[in-house]
C-alpha cells in the first residue's frame, strides 16, 4: 500500500477510537464529528486508491457516489454529512450541537 494511502487509513482508525472513547462518555457530538472524519479519511484512500487523486471536500455523499458506493452506504454518507456540518456550526441549527445529539438517537 502506497504511504500516502497508508497514513489516511491510519489516520481514520485513530479518529473512530475517538469516536468510541467519546461514545463511552456519552459525548454525542464528539463521536458524530469523529465518527464523519473516520469515514471521510477512509473515502479519501479509496479515493486515492481508485483515482490516485485526492477530493478536498467535506461532502461524504459526494465522496461515496463517486466510488459507486451501494445505497445504504449512501445513505450514512449522507446522514453524516449533515451531522458533521452541524456539529461544527452553532448556528447550523436551532440548538446548540452537544445538546441537539444528548437529545436524540442516530440511526
Amino acid at each position: 500500500m502506497r504511504k500516502e494511502i497508508h497514513n489516511w487509513w491510519e489516520q481514520a482508525q485513530r479518529d473512530y477510537v475517538k469516536a468510541e472513547v467519546l461514545f463511552h462518555a456519552k459525548q454525542y457530538d464528539g463521536v458524530a464529528f469523529y465518527a464523519q472524519q473516520t469515514v471521510e479519511k477512509v473515502l479519501k484512500a479509496l479515493f486515492l486508491q481508485e483515482f490516485d487523486d485526492i477530493k478536498k471536500v467535506h461532502d461524504l455523499s459526494y465522496l461515496s457516489t463517486k466510488l459507486g458506493a451501494p445505497p445504504k452506504i449512501k445513505e450514512i454518507c449522507s446522514v453524516l454529512t449533515q451531522v458533521y456540518v452541524e456539529t461544527r456550526y452553532p448556528d447550523a441549527s436551532t440548538v446548540i450541537p452537544a445538546e441537539k445529539l444528548q437529545m436524540q438517537k442516530l440511526s
